[in-house]
């Protein structure tokens, strides 16, 4: 693709008061993206070449060197990234987790097409997803630079709480009750001060509602290949991101986050989990596909909450006595 024409200064991009343009890095922009597809590469070598031109900002993705642990690698790129351009033609599970990792960073949502943007979920499209077919690719880099340049805040998602568990079950997903029951059952007969929350992802419409489950200590999702399977690589993406909940030591202390899912099947599973979510460590995530699994990761999660609770009733005791 040859290099495309931009509409604006560059030199007033990152250095308003005029003198060329700025070597050192200003803004890191990480592109979550299909490698398979043609749009997505094209999108990156655009924003490439315009980056290259105004200085001052890196282009991250997900190609790494051979020899390196890509998954860990990717997630520490979005990490250092001021901006996570996520480009969500499809849409890819993989791209979700990550737009899910990049938890408190400024987000913005792409498409190849107008008519891609049907194919999203509702809690998706309530932010602007902007496109970069034809000649749109020209306006769409421009603002991913515009905004990468900027110092407009991030949607700053709230702290995770020592409370909840969530668990995501799409509308498709019947054989999913009984464990939704074992669940239920569980909390209950161990006296679990928050009962668990059930959603169903063909219900959330807005980014306040994904938000009002976000700050969830255990997350419990399941795959059956369905669009719904989005929104459990999304919340399986931000466990990861925000990896405990509470305050932190000495302020109420905090329990380290986990995301268990499950599918019908071991082949099930294989089909339906992202590669980037199969990579976790399993201190982070747990992969269940029958019963009596569930419910021993279960009873270790749940005897881990009451061995929190009782280090911050103590640290609580403690501090009223001082």
């Amino acid at each position: 693709m040859d290099s495309i024409e931009l509409n604006f200064s560059w030199q007033d991009l990152f250095n308003p008061a005029g003198g060329g343009p700025r070597k050192a890095t200003q803004a890191r922009i990480f592109l979550a993206y299909p490698f398979s597809s043609s749009s997505g590469q094209r999108l990156r070598k655009a924003l490439a070449d315009a980056a290259d031109r105004v200085g001052g900002v890196e282009i991250l993705d997900g190609h790494v060197a051979d020899g390196v642990a890509w998954a860990p690698e990717v997630r520490k790129r979005i990490k250092k990234s001021k901006l996570v351009v996520a480009d969500l033609t499809g849409p890819s599970i993989e791209v979700v987790f990550e737009l899910g990792f990049a938890a408190n960073k400024r987000v913005v949502p792409v498409v190849h097409r107008k008519s891609d943007v049907s194919a999203l979920p509702a809690w998706i499209t309530a932010d602007q997803v902007t496109t970069h077919q034809g000649t749109e690719l020209i306006t769409t880099v421009e603002r991913i630079l515009r905004i990468a340049g900027s110092r407009t805040t991030s949607r700053v998602r709230e702290i995770p709480a020592p409370g909840h568990i969530l668990f995501i079950q799409g509308e498709a997903a019947d054989w999913a009750d009984r464990y939704w029951a074992d669940l239920a059952a569980m909390a209950t007969s161990a006296a679990m001060p928050y009962p668990p929350q059930r959603i169903t992802p063909e219900t959330l419409y807005s980014p306040e509602d994904i938000a009002a489950y976000l700050n969830a200590w255990l997350v419990v999702g399941c795959l059956d290949g369905t669009p719904a399977d989005l929104a459990t690589h999304f919340f399986v993406g931000d466990t990861v991101a925000r990896d405990s909940a509470g305050a932190g030591p000495g302020k109420g202390e905090s329990i380290g986050r986990h995301a268990i899912v499950l599918a019908k099947s071991s082949p099930a599973m294989d089909r339906h989990l992202a590669d980037s979510a199969r990579r976790l460590p399993q201190e982070r995530l747990t992969r269940v596909t029958d019963q009596h699994a569930l419910e021993h990761t279960l009873a270790h999660h749940i005897q881990r909450y009451n061995a929190f609770l009782r280090v911050a009733g103590a640290s609580t005791r403690s501090r009223v006595t001082e």
